[in-house]
């Protein structure tokens, strides 16, 4: 599947983590198909030329994974999908990197540039926006640096065909010296998300932000 680099940076600077939400009780399975489980370490950073971190999280293995290759400036961990009968995003969820710490300075400006390159990314291949924000917001009752939107967009090339919701969040560390992540989640009018709520606990890329662990 052809995904889109969330941070089309010289600089890989990447997003934030804040506090990531476990929830304790997930099953092995969902309505989305039998869980598999994904593990990011130092060896893994190291193989694909990506931020040192280390976390695991669960995804439904009815999602498509189009992990990063060796060889290639790869900006995420790996990136999650789902296709319509036609091989369009119905809903997708990036997990890169961000190398702007707890405890870096002038992070909330370095936070905002970031926010405002992935709009450019995604004004530049095609997405007509609205109710944009760029900001700290909230998410399921924390507060992250994140953007959000609603686009439209008609780009079978990148396989993104519809009205979509679109919110990105800055995950920053709990603890000083420690690089984050940055998520980007999608969905289109085909999808049980139909709000920015939605995204933590509607559709099957939810199980992922659900069960995402940061290990320090």
């Amino acid at each position: 599947p052809i995904t889109p680099n969330a941070i089309p940076n010289d600089d890989p600077i990447t997003p934030v983590t804040e506090k990531v939400n476990v929830i304790e009780s997930i099953t092995d399975e969902t309505d989305c198909g039998e869980l598999e489980t994904f593990t990011v370490d130092q060896d893994y950073c190291i193989k694909y030329g990506l931020s040192n971190i280390a976390f695991t999280l669960q995804y439904p293995k009815n999602l498509i994974a189009d992990p990063p290759e060796v060889g290639y400036q790869n900006m995420h961990y790996n990136y999650f999908l789902m296709w319509d009968e036609n091989e369009v995003q119905t809903e997708a969820i990036s997990v890169g990197y961000s190398t702007t710490k707890r405890n870096t300075f002038m992070k909330k400006n370095l936070k905002l540039d970031i926010l405002r390159q992935v709009r450019t990314f995604w004004r530049q291949n095609g997405f007509t926006m609205a109710e944009e924000f760029i900001g700290t917001g909230e998410f399921e009752g924390e507060e992250y640096s994140m953007y959000r939107c609603k686009g439209n967009i008609n780009n079978p090339d990148m396989e993104l065909v519809g009205d979509y919701l679109i919110q990105c969040l800055v995950l920053e560390a709990e603890v000083d010296d420690e690089n984050g992540l940055f998520l980007m989640m999608l969905a289109n009018e085909k999808s049980e998300i139909k709000t920015f709520e939605d995204f933590a606990d509607k559709g099957c890329i939810s199980t992922i932000w659900q069960s995402l662990t940061l290990n320090y």
